[in-house]
């Protein structure tokens, strides 16, 4: 279990599996929410010790948990919600 809170990158790629599991290139769709590139995507994904790493801007987090959420209400399987609720709904520190 991963006891990381906010973001990180594995809790992004992690996010993006859980609650996207039936599209092929998630990355693509969550650059589109957040208007923001896949390239931009890739590099919040990244591990902390490569040198094309970027943080994740904590605004763009938020809206995608709320996109996230938004979307828990209507499609998001249970075992996906209870993973944006789990390790989405933390600020980071």
């Amino acid at each position: 279990m991963n006891n990381e809170v906010g973001y990180t990158p594995s809790n992004l790629k992690g996010l993006l599996k859980d609650t996207l599991p039936e599209m092929t290139r998630p990355r693509d769709y969550v650059a589109s929410v957040l208007d923001v590139t896949t390239n931009t995507v890739d590099r919040w994904c990244v591990g902390l010790d490569s040198n094309r790493h970027v943080d994740m801007p904590y605004t763009k987090w938020k809206i995608l948990y709320d996109h996230l959420i938004t979307k828990k209400g209507s499609d998001m399987d249970s075992t996906a919600s209870d993973y944006v609720v789990a390790h989405v709904n933390h600020p980071p520190r």
